[in-house]
């Protein structure tokens, strides 16, 4: 009998094969479910996914030492973040006594070239004991598992059960709908959701029968991402290749179905070429994916509704509607995709017309429902540690605000607040002696954006009020002296 640990998630993520097997199977990146359809349920008894190894190794660990019948463990699958190899180097190289990356917390750290961490609760003996009843191997194709020719320990081992102790992640309560994320390249919007989405997502069940955790009417505003240069980070669920053959599904007809077929071919016309007529003729252009002939919102149906792109200021600007987008790996290729999407028109407009000096604007996704599914909360989770530093600034006087920033001074025995656009063009002067006077007018004002800014702000207001009161010399951004 499969013993698994009380952990809601856990058992969500794993199928369930013959109780009697020795043998489990870690499907890295590849879905369980296409591992699972190549080979009989009598060759194993569990299926799970290792979407990252600094924090899903230790699960898998602690579920191996609650079932000592296991003997094989076989790694499979795409391999995108080295879990697999991690794994492989745990039974190989073994482990040592070290520190977590980001938390600073005590593990055992696997010996590998890539991060791997188990939970220092775990006895060292038992690790051991598993390592030496247990044979670890690579098989890149399921369907040639043969255990005849695998030389099996003959090392038997007795059940361990350490409970995993979940570390704290909390879920706040926030308003039902109306997010708004401004970043500069995909991976840093999708890093933001994704903590958005852990923190104050939902808990739903859609039309599959799957539990998502969601967030509804979400605008995210991509200003930077460069469509000739992609730039695809180790932290998505793909790599280029991926990348770049889903692109050609909506920049190219190669088949007939998808985002391609419905703007080349599907509704009797290319919609690509009469957009480009239409932003020379009127400055803005509608293209259509949703066929309200055909789709009526069941499971099958686009998600993707329409798509609004605009000549302004000799920029291509592109909105896209979404009805419903997965954060966790439909949102990084859609947004890869839509910009090369938005490029294609950009260079057909230059090319067909007398328009020659035409840049790339921003591109804005909104989604009805933005969501994850909750199967892969852990592998979330794990990307945020790992990446999140990496990617998202959380300084907050390098933070850029749309809206604008203050330069602010003492002059004449009060606190100035000089607002300027970002490029430093002055827009309105404050003027007060007290924080709290002053914070009012901005506020009423409308012109912080950002919680991040407004931390700021209201630390440098504070600031500035006791140099003021103590007769100091006031200096942004540098301590009181």
């Amino acid at each position: 009998m499969i013993k698994l640990l009380d952990n809601e998630h856990q058992q969500k993520g794993l199928l369930l094969g013959d109780p009697d097997s020795d043998t489990s199977i870690i499907s890295l990146w590849t879905l369980k479910e296409a591992v699972a359809k190549k080979i009989s349920k009598k060759e194993y008894a569990i299926i799970g996914q290792l979407y990252n190894a600094e924090r899903g190794i230790d699960m898998l660990i602690r579920t191996l030492l609650a079932n000592p019948q296991i003997k094989l463990v076989v790694v499979t699958g795409n391999d995108l973040s080295k879990s697999g190899q991690v794994l492989i180097d745990f039974f190989k190289k073994g482990f040592e006594e070290g520190i977590t990356k980001s938390t600073q917390r005590e593990c055992w750290k696997i010996v590998s070239a890539y991060e791997g961490y188990i939970g220092k609760d775990i006895p060292k003996e038992d690790l051991e004991s598993l390592k030496e009843s247990i044979l670890c191997t690579r098989i890149e194709d399921i369907t040639k598992l043969d255990k005849t020719i695998l030389d099996l320990p003959n090392v038997k081992r007795v059940e361990k059960v350490y409970e995993k102790v979940v570390d704290d992640f909390s879920t706040y309560v926030t308003s039902e709908r109306g997010f708004v994320f401004h970043h500069k390249t995909v991976v840093e919007a999708w890093l933001s959701l994704l903590d958005k989405l852990l923190k104050y997502g939902s808990a739903y069940q859609d039309l599959n029968e799957s539990n998502i955790n969601e967030l509804q009417n979400v605008t995210i505003v991509l200003t930077k991402e460069n469509p000739n240069k992609l730039f695809i980070p180790d932290a998505f669920p793909y790599g280029k290749d991926h990348i770049l053959a889903y692109t050609k599904e909506f920049t190219t007809q190669n088949k007939k179905e998808g985002v391609g077929y419905r703007l080349r071919t599907a509704f009797g016309f290319d919609q690509l070429k009469q957009c480009v007529q239409d932003l020379e003729k009127n400055g803005e252009a509608m293209l259509a994916i949703w066929d309200p002939r055909q789709d009526k919102g069941s499971i099958g149906s686009p998600a993707l509704n329409h798509i609004w792109v605009g000549l302004r200021n000799q920029q291509i600007k592109m909105t896209v509607h979404y009805r419903t987008l997965d954060m966790f790996s439909g949102f990084p290729q859609d947004a890869m995709a839509l910009i090369c999407l938005q490029e294609v028109i950009r260079k057909d407009l230059i090319r067909g017309s007398s328009k020659k000096k035409v840049g790339l604007g921003p591109l804005v996704i909104q989604t009805t429902v933005a969501y994850i599914d909750q199967q892969v909360e852990e592998a979330c989770k794990d990307i945020i540690e790992k990446y999140y530093a990496d990617y998202i600034e959380t300084e907050p006087s390098k933070l850029y605000d749309p809206r604008g920033n203050f330069v602010i001074s003492l002059v004449d025995k009060k606190i100035q607040l000089q607002f300027t656009t970002a490029t430093g063009e002055h827009l309105k002067t404050f003027t007060g002696v007290q924080a709290y006077q002053l914070r009012r007018q901005v506020l009423r004002e409308g012109i912080v954006s950002s919680p991040e800014h407004g931390v700021y702000f209201g630390l440098e207001l504070m600031k500035a009020e006791m140099a003021l009161k103590q007769n100091k010399p006031y200096v942004q951004d540098q301590p009181l002296r």
